[in-house]
């Protein structure tokens, strides 16, 4: 099993940009919008650039637990913003699936 981490800082630039590791490879985590509405409801869909990464952070621990998921799951997509490594993008039609996925361990940590 892979071992996950995520770096302290997240960052928006468009959507919610998160940089993970696993076993020394450097992976763009990124979270759209409508996730974030998904995970936190309306707060976040009148929100601007300045107050998203804080709202967001309330949803923290569930986007590192489906992006845990999904990279552990070997399912990556083409990356975004001229990255040229894997990429794990959450959208709105897979983060439920990807979030409530059952794990036989945690894979982060």
């Amino acid at each position: 099993m892979k071992r996950i981490k995520f770096d302290e800082k997240a960052d928006w630039a468009t959507d919610y940009l998160l940089w993970g590791h696993a076993d020394g490879e450097k992976i763009q985590c990124v979270a759209t919008r409508h996730v974030l509405v998904d995970c936190l409801g309306p707060d976040i869909a009148v929100a601007w650039p300045p107050q998203l990464l804080d709202i967001a952070q309330r949803c923290r621990k569930t986007l590192e637990y489906a992006f845990c998921n999904k990279i552990a799951a070997g399912r990556f997509d083409p990356p975004v913003l001229n990255y040229r490594g894997r990429a794990a993008i959450l959208t709105h039609d897979n983060f439920f699936h990807w979030a409530n996925e059952l794990s036989t361990g945690p894979p982060c940590g």
